[in-house]
């Protein structure tokens, strides 16, 4: 079941979520944590995780440019361009969610 919400958050990206392969690895991550490591609750089962998930990734995309694919913060969600706009995209950093999320609530509170 949990293997099937990984692929089922890939699958629910689209095209424009995942243009090249590190955008790929990245939203694999972002599922991967989001499915597994949000249900851990020891410090140490997260950091074995993470060494996990690092060790085979650089085993299977021994190409794929590292500063880029474990660049944090790794955000994927469905408000990506806004509220209302449901697109599964990344977003950059906390600055760029923090503005969606203010614009929403002022909207909202309006």
């Amino acid at each position: 079941r949990d293997l099937s919400n990984i692929f089922q958050g890939i699958l629910f990206a689209g095209p424009e979520c995942a243009k090249t392969p590190v955008d790929l690895i990245r939203l694999w991550m972002h599922e991967t944590e989001r499915v597994y490591r949000d249900k851990m609750v020891d410090e140490s089962d997260m950091v074995t995780f993470d060494k996990v998930q690092k060790d085979i990734i650089k085993k299977c995309f021994e190409d794929a440019n590292e500063e880029l694919v474990f660049k944090r913060p790794l955000i994927v969600c469905h408000f990506a361009s806004g509220i209302g706009d449901a697109k599964y995209l990344p977003i950059e950093g906390w600055t760029e969610i923090n503005k969606i999320l203010v614009e929403a609530l002022d909207t909202y509170n309006e």
